[in-house]
Order: structure tokens, then C-alpha cells, then sequence
């Protein structure tokens, strides 16, 4: 099962403002954590969710990103969370992202008969 970690947010349509983010595919899931959202010009974090700063999603995917010319190499994503958390620290993002990771790795490697 392959593990690919990407530069870019996976997830949540005003990811450009965010200051943190961490996408990591995992076999066929997405995990995307975004958080650190400040709008332009506002010098305040703002919640990126109800109650949260700092969110970690996880997605099914279908296939490579088919924007022309983008070369970003993202999977398309199926856009429907099958898993979540939210926090509000960076630490904790850190630590759930990881703990996502380790989730799906262990699902996936599960679903092709590898073990790990």
C-alpha cells in the first residue's frame, strides 16, 4: 500500500487561506487536515467548522486530479467525508492527521490482503 504526502490542501474551499495543511494519501483514502484560517486583510484565526480551528477529514478517492495543465498529482476525491475530527490547535491537527494515517493504512493494507 502506498503512502504519497502532498504540498497542497486536500479539502475545504477556502484552504487558501490556511495556513496549515497536510494531505496524505493512503492507498485509496485522502486524509486532509486544514486549519490556521486567516482571511485576508483580518487578523484573527477563524474557524474553519463549528467550534473548530483546526479540522482532519478523510475521503475516498477515484482516480488522479484531471484539471488541464494543474500537475498537481492530487487523487480526486469522492466529496463525502468517511471519517473526521476537529481541534483547535496545530499540535492536535499534527496528531490527528497521524492518527488518520495510521487508521487507513491498516484499513487498506486490510481490504488488498496485505498485512502490516
Amino acid at each position: 500500500m502506498k503512502i504519497k504526502h502532498y504540498g497542497y490542501a486536500g479539502h475545504f474551499i477556502c484552504s487558501d487561506s490556511c495556513r496549515f495543511h497536510l494531505t496524505t494519501s493512503v492507498g485509496k483514502y485522502l486524509v486532509s487536515t486544514v486549519g490556521a484560517l486567516f482571511y485576508p486583510k483580518d487578523s484573527k484565526m477563524q474557524e474553519v467548522g463549528c467550534g473548530r480551528k483546526f479540522e482532519t477529514f478523510v475521503f475516498e478517492t477515484n482516480g488522479i486530479c484531471n484539471v488541464a495543465d494543474c500537475g498537481c498529482g492530487l487523487p480526486n476525491i469522492i466529496p463525502r467525508e468517511i471519517d473526521g475530527i476537529g481541534c483547535n490547535t496545530a499540535g492536535e491537527a499534527q496528531k490527528n492527521h497521524e492518527k488518520m494515517i495510521t487508521k487507513y493504512s491498516k484499513r487498506a493494507s486490510t481490504k488488498t490482503g496485505i498485512k502490516s
